[in-house]
């Protein structure tokens, strides 16, 4: 099991109480941490750990889209507020995983307004070796 390292005493006691039993095969970002325990509390939604790993895994996609009760995250760019935290706005909400300001929200994806895909997210198509070594 992967150990939690930006895990708060809050998130901790969450865990405790939530009827789900999960165990990550990859560490948690601390968006992701934190978004954890945000979701499970925030009275609109209360996902268990099954349905927070949805919404990670449309984020670390950085595309498509996954649908949790009756709401329809997507991946998203742009997107405010704290890491973490669950922004209602109106019908929309929105929860920003990490520093680039990429998440998940129930908004309709906007195709001027794609995620912003970190370099490591890119597969090279050679090694330099096999360029400069002719």
């Amino acid at each position: 099991m992967t150990c939690l390292s930006a895990v708060t005493v809050p998130l901790l006691c969450c865990l405790r109480e939530m009827s789900t039993t999960w165990a990550w095969n990859h560490g948690l970002w601390a968006g992701e941490a934190t978004a954890l325990y945000n979701v499970a509390v925030h009275p609109d939604l209360a996902y268990n750990l099954g349905q927070a790993q949805q919404l990670f895994d449309v984020h670390r996609a950085y595309a498509g889209s996954t649908t949790v009760d009756s709401r329809t995250w997507n991946a998203s760019g742009s997107l405010t507020g704290n890491l973490g935290e669950v922004v209602k706005d109106g019908s929309v909400y929105s929860i920003r995983l990490d520093d680039r300001g990429n998440g998940a929200t129930t908004a309709a994806p906007s195709p001027t307004d794609p995620p912003e895909i970190p370099i490591s997210a890119y597969t090279p198509i050679a090694s330099p070796d096999t360029i400069f070594n002719d």
